[in-house]
């Protein structure tokens, strides 16, 4: 079964128990939580309303999708889009996302250009605007700023 991503549908994720009793299974055990989670903020619908950008309709992944992919891998620690290359090989990765394979790395540069006016990139800040509200939206004059003053060595 070789289907595109743009038949999927975004919340029909699988759930899948994590044990965390396997050695050496993968790098990534935690990610089925991240999806999860990622998932029920409805990140990628929230992006999907917020960009302005269209890829072509026979695109096997859209924008939304590829924002998220960027956003998780990001997290696990992928720092450059080449880095993703390590990742297009991890099923635990594509059951989450129900896809059947994961994007080539070079496929997400290519979408990150297509960010070419001011508009665009406001698009990408009101979907974080917006994921950020839901979040602080009973918290009336509650708010901490916590800035990380780490200095990392490059």
């Amino acid at each position: 079964m070789n289907t595109l991503y743009h038949t999927r549908k975004p919340k029909t994720t699988r759930k899948i128990h994590e044990e965390f009793t396997l050695k050496n299974a993968t790098v990534f055990g935690g990610y089925n939580l991240l999806a999860d989670y990622v998932t029920a903020k409805h990140v990628e619908t929230l992006l999907r309303e917020s960009i302005g950008i269209e890829k072509a309709a026979w695109s096997t992944y859209d924008l939304p999708f590829v924002l998220r992919y960027l956003m998780e891998g990001y997290l696990l620690g992928m720092e450059r889009t080449k880095h993703f290359e390590t990742l297009e090989n991890e099923n635990l990765i594509a059951q989450k996302l129900g896809v059947c394979k994961l994007p080539d790395y070079t496929i997400l540069g290519k979408d990150l250009r297509k960010f070419t006016s001011e508009e665009h990139v406001a698009g990408l800040k009101a979907a974080g605007r917006k994921l950020i509200r839901k979040k602080l939206k009973n918290k009336r004059n509650n708010v901490v700023l916590d800035f990380d003053s780490t200095v990392e060595t490059v």
